[in-house]
């Protein structure tokens, strides 16, 4: 699974989604949902060293993507975290919540695929 969009109160399932990732060395995008709102946190910072560097070394690009990516979808919001290791957004609408995990997960694979 790519990603994962849970009812915010559903602590315990993100929970174990995110021990899964980190056991399969995977990213691990977690979308909870409240009424017409998402928020989105994601999670590279226990990956293997090497991976690590590969995503550092796209901070310039990640800072670009990250930076479009908020300006397509309107939100009600911010975005915090270190990027580009962890970022929590809040705010996403529903509607937009999926595609916005989809391109993030696509474009840190891509950068990892391309290592």
């Amino acid at each position: 699974m790519n990603y994962l969009i849970v009812p915010e109160k559903d602590v315990a399932v993100s929970d174990r989604y995110a021990a899964e990732c980190k056991r399969k060395q995977a990213i691990s995008i977690v979308c909870r949902t409240r009424r017409t709102r998402a928020d989105l946190y994601y999670d590279w910072g226990y990956l293997s060293q090497e991976s690590q560097n590969v995503l550092l070394a796209s901070t310039e690009e990640s800072r670009e993507f990250f930076e479009s990516l908020l300006k397509r979808y309107p939100r009600t919001g911010s975005a915090t975290g270190v990027a580009p290791q962890f970022m929590f957004i809040d705010g996403f609408l529903i509607s937009d919540i999926e595609k916005a995990a989809s391109e993030i997960y696509a474009f840190l694979s891509d950068i990892l695929r391309g290592a």
